[in-house]
Parts: C-alpha cells; sequence; structure tokens
C-alpha cells in the first residue's frame, strides 16, 4: 500500500512539475587570462573648443605599440572592486594611472544555448570572442556595467578583454558570464547602470592660483549640461584638483573653494533642482601628470565631476 501510493504520488509530481526534469545549461568556463600591460599614450583629442592634449580615453587597435610595462600577467578572475586608483590595479599596485590590460584566455561551451557576459569597470572595456566584439563598455566613465547576449554552440573558443584606467580617482573591474536559458531568449536586453567621470580644464574655469569663476564658466557648464541627453544626474561629486605650487594646505583649500564654488554655479543651472552635490578637494595629492613640467602642472589643474545616475 504504501509503495503504490509511492508510485503515484512520483507520477503526480512529475506531470504537475513540469520544470522537474527542464533543461539546464552549464556556465561558460574561461581558462586564465594572460596578458601584458601596456602604458596608455597621450595624444591629441579634438573638442567642441578645439583639440586638447590628454590619455586616450579609448580601446584603438594601436595598442599594441605602445610601451610595454609588463610583459607577462596573469588573472584567475577578473573580479576588482571599486577602490581608489591610488591604491594601485591588485598584484600591480605600481600601476595606478594611464595603463592598459590585453588579456588573451580560452571559453568552453557545453550546450547550445544564449550566454549573457558583462563588464563593470572604471574606465573602459572590452569582451571580444572569436575576434567578433561582445561587450562594449568602452570610454572613460565611472563604474558602469554592461551586458550583452549571443548564442553559442558547444565547443572552445578564443577570447580577449581589454580594460583601461585613465585618470583617477576611482578603478574597478569586474568580468562575469552565464547561461540565461535556451537560444531562443537571446537576446537579453541590455542593462545599463552607471557614473559618468568628466575632467574639466582648470583654465576654462579659473585663473592660475584663483578660485573665483571666469565669466565664461557658465556657458562651458551649460554645455556639459546638455550633453546628459535628457538623463539627469542622482548626485554629482566635485573634486577641484591643483598641481603641486604652493603649500599643501594652501592647495587644499584652493581645490575644495573652486569646488564649492561649481557647485554653486551648477545649482542655477537648468535641469539640476533635484540633484544631490558634494564637494571634495584633493589640492596636489592625485596627480595625473608630472608636476616637474608646464605640461604636467596643466594637466594636473583640474575639476572632476562624477555623476550617479
Amino acid at each position: 500500500m504504501n509503495r503504490i501510493f509511492a508510485i503515484s504520488l512520483l507520477i503526480s509530481t512529475i506531470f504537475l512539475s513540469p520544470d522537474l526534469f527542464a533543461q539546464e545549461y552549464s556556465d561558460p568556463v574561461f581558462t586564465t587570462f594572460k596578458g601584458k600591460i601596456y602604458k596608455l599614450p597621450i595624444i591629441k583629442q579634438k573638442t567642441k573648443h578645439g583639440t586638447k592634449v590628454g590619455v586616450q580615453e579609448y580601446f584603438s587597435d594601436t595598442v599594441y605599440s605602445y610601451r610595454v610595462l609588463e610583459e607577462e600577467v596573469e588573472f584567475e578572475t577578473l573580479n576588482v572592486a571599486e577602490r581608489d586608483s591610488r591604491d594601485g590595479f591588485p598584484g600591480y599596485e605600481q600601476y595606478k594611472t594611464q595603463f592598459g590590460l590585453v588579456l588573451k584566455s580560452q571559453v568552453t561551451i557545453q550546450d547550445v544555448a544564449c550566454y549573457e557576459f558583462s563588464l563593470n569597470s572604471d574606465d573602459g572595456s572590452r569582451l571580444w570572442i572569436e575576434d567578433e566584439i561582445v561587450v562594449n563598455n568602452d570610454g572613460s566613465h565611472g563604474m558602469k556595467l554592461k551586458k550583452d547576449s549571443i548564442v553559442l554552440t558547444p565547443g572552445t573558443y578564443e577570447a580577449q578583454l581589454w580594460y583601461f584606467q585613465g585618470y583617477p580617482v576611482k578603478m574597478g573591474l569586474n568580468f562575469d558570464s552565464r547561461a540565461v536559458g535556451p537560444a531562443s531568449v537571446c537576446p537579453i536586453e541590455e542593462e545599463i547602470a552607471s557614473s559618468k567621470s568628466v575632467v574639466l580644464e582648470s583654465h576654462l574655469f579659473f585663473e592660475i592660483g584663483e578660485y573665483e569663476l571666469r565669466k565664461e564658466a557658465e556657458e562651458e557648464l551649460q554645455q556639459i549640461i546638455s550633453g546628459f541627453e535628457g538623463k539627469i544626474p542622482k548626485t554629482i561629486s566635485v573634486i577641484g584638483h591643483t598641481d603641486s605650487t604652493g603649500s599643501i594646505d594652501h592647495n587644499q583649500k584652493l581645490s575644495l573653494q573652486r569646488a564649492q564654488n561649481l557647485i554653486d554655479l551648477l545649482r542655477k543651472l537648468d535641469g539640476l533642482s533635484k540633484t544631490t552635490f558634494k564637494a571634495i578637494g584633493k589640492g596636489s595629492t592625485a596627480p595625473i601628470a608630472d608636476n616637474m613640467t608646464v605640461y604636467g602642472r596643466q594637466q594636473n589643474r583640474r575639476v572632476e565631476l562624477i555623476l550617479e545616475f
């Protein structure tokens, strides 16, 4: 009697629970990521104001011609939580800004299925599988998550992952992949959660050694706001930086006052009435160039906006 009841219960479970024997899909399996660290070059870049000189802020095939900083690097996983760039990249802490990782791996796929790949990084990152771009999270920005999905069939594929760190004050890189279901569910709608970093050249807003805004400052900021494409930041952190000329105390106060004055102006602009602002003064503690040269000091005199959407 008990055995009959048990068999009946099993049959009922099978018919009432169709997902019990639903097909499961194996996640992609990547080998160790191996590659090199390159020095990102200083290049001329076109802007709405003309041409500026700065760190390259996007992926380029010319990376292979850059100066090699490390001939051989290896990572079991790529899971670097957002951190202060002054702490350096884990395992290679001497590299804080202006460097790029070019890494290769192999990925093994067991099932015909839809697979999702994600990159969350500050600054830019990209993923290729068999020379086809899968996730494009390129450009200079704060931590930003991008996902994309593709259909893959069983086999082993060549993969390449590229990441660069351009400017302070943050860095981070998180890579993940998973099987999401049968091929029919692809493509999965892309998800983007982001912050954005905008570096302002100090001479466009302030005279050297001064914190009073130039008369052109409002027009400059309004152009930046218009580039938000209708997306209003929830918070904006304004971070002031100086060169090393002057005392540490003077530079810290100067950078903070500049940040506060820019916030006062931002509050007056249309569309930011619900945005929360934070002023930070870094003084000369986070240089991005050599303070021994005129060009380097000009690069270090800057204000950074961290926009959280």
